[in-house]
């Protein structure tokens, strides 16, 4: 039996859509690894605020000013902030694993087409 011609354009979309979804993969792996640096960051805000006791004073800085800022609500701010940052990094996840099983089957569909299957 002999095969089918290749389709050049099935090809070309399907070379695209690769290289679609690793531009994807990429930028998404570097949203990651901001999330890790913030995630770390916060943590070590949280392991300093540990440290204090209610007469310590703590700054914060909202936009170009420092403004004194109580413990209780700093810690409370900064729990917050490390439960975003963790749910900010499994919805990442989430999406570079979904991309990179959409990425697998795009990759499986070129080898056919490339085939001519």
């Amino acid at each position: 039996m002999t095969q089918p011609p290749i389709n050049i354009r099935d090809i070309e979309e399907a070379s695209k859509k690769i290289e679609m979804l690793r531009t994807k993969l990429q930028t998404l792996n570097e949203q990651r690894g901001q999330a890790f640096f913030q995630l770390r960051e916060c943590t070590l805000v949280q392991e300093e605020l540990k440290e204090l006791d209610d007469t310590d004073v703590i700054m914060k800085l909202s936009g170009p000013t420092l403004i004194q800022a109580d413990l209780i609500s700093a810690t409370e701010n900064v729990k917050q902030r490390l439960q975003f940052i963790e749910n900010q990094i499994k919805s990442i996840d989430k999406q570079i694993d979904d991309t990179n099983a959409e990425l697998a089957t795009a990759e499986d569909v070129l080898r056919k087409v490339g085939a001519g299957q």
